[in-house]
């Protein structure tokens, strides 16, 4: 994606009386153009500590940054520019950067209102046209990719549900079978309790029956028979 510098050319004989700024930016410039973007970077921040308004500072310490990968800086430096500016050629290429600068952090929306703000500062620019529609093809591509996310999250979440409906069914299952068995267990020893106890009573009902017995059981007597002719 193009990025645009802004380079002021001035004749030699006007060197002298440049104002400081105006020779700051230069320097920079001059770094910028050998790539030494760190370099060129603070000779345009110096630039703007003696006016910050100084605008084609401002721009060109935008492209230093976005040289450097700072990508979000650069949008900043981009959009100040094009907010402070009167000329529509220099805020049309700030919003052109703007542009590359939100592509660079995959912003698209932010991507596509910077390219169409430069647009209608300039429609003639074909790179910038061109980069908006790579803008909305990415902007669309990345929609469906979240909805296809979406999809996935919804399903997975779905199958998640499930299988805690699943368990959780399960578990009263096995809750309602451990129940039973308690029940069944239960019962049996409430069964054999019963039978014991049953059995306890018998035995001292057999009991008393004998003793009673033995008391109703009358004395021999003693002596010889007599015969009964």
């Amino acid at each position: 994606m193009k990025i645009y510098l802004l380079i002021i050319s001035l004749f030699y004989g006007l060197l002298a009386l440049a104002q400081p700024e105006q020779k700051l930016l230069r320097e920079g410039n001059d770094l910028y153009q050998k790539q030494h973007y760190s370099e060129a970077q603070q000779k345009y921040e110096a630039a703007i500590a003696k006016n910050n308004q100084y605008l084609e500072a401002l721009f060109n310490r935008g492209d230093a940054l976005y040289k450097q990968g700072d990508y979000k800086g650069a949008a900043e430096a981009f959009q100040l520019a094009a907010n402070l500016s009167k000329n529509k050629g220099m805020q049309s290429k700030a919003f052109h950067n703007l542009g590359n600068s939100m592509m660079q952090q995959k912003d698209y929306k932010k991507a596509i209102d910077a390219y169409k703000n430069a647009l209608m500062l300039n429609p003639a620019k074909e790179d910038t046209r061109y980069n908006l529609a790579y803008a909305m093809a990415m902007n669309q591509q990345e929609k469906q990719k979240q909805n296809q996310e979406n999809k996935d999250e919804q399903s997975k979440q779905q199958k998640q549900n499930k299988q805690e409906n699943k368990n959780q069914q399960d578990n009263q299952q096995n809750q309602q079978k451990n129940k039973d068995q308690q029940d069944q267990q239960q019962q049996q020893l409430n069964k054999k309790q019963a039978e014991q106890i049953l059995k306890a009573l018998q035995a001292e009902e057999d009991k008393t029956l004998k003793d009673k017995k033995k008391k109703e059981v009358k004395p021999a007597v003693s002596g010889k028979v007599l015969k009964d002719w």
